[in-house]
């Protein structure tokens, strides 16, 4: 049984840009995965982000180019495209002129997905209460 879980486009509260969800990739995962798992799976991908992002670590390129790699699968198994692919752009310019761009690129698209993996992870743990 599939759950639906609604993610719109545009602008969101707080400021925050919507990011892309593949709702079908994520519902797929979903229903395969469970809640639990699929929880975790957010987990680990926001766990990466405020590691870099927000826990006072220096926001800097070579802080994050391993969790990069591995994001790019983990954001893109639970529907998180747009993140997958700024990872990926990020990682194929490490070292180049075009990593900083690419990296502020993923940076604001890392911030939105925060953003959503928190109402996701809010809104799955809801459905999975008794």
């Amino acid at each position: 049984m599939t759950r639906h879980i609604g993610i719109d486009s545009g602008e969101r509260e707080g400021g925050f840009q919507a990011v892309a969800l593949e709702r079908d990739a994520f519902a797929e995962c979903l229903d395969l995965l469970g809640a639990e798992r699929i929880v975790g799976a957010l987990e680990a991908v926001d766990v990466a982000i405020r590691r870099t992002f927000v826990d006072g670590r220096p926001a800097e390129e070579h802080a994050f180019i391993a969790d990069a790699h591995k994001l790019i699968s983990t954001a893109a198994a639970v529907g998180f495209l747009d993140l997958a692919r700024a990872c990926q752009t990020f990682e194929e310019s490490y070292g180049s002129g075009a990593a900083r761009g690419a990296f502020e690129s993923l940076r604001a698209t890392a911030m939105a997905a925060l953003h959503e993996i928190g109402r996701l992870k809010v809104e799955l743990r809801a459905t999975a209460s008794p």
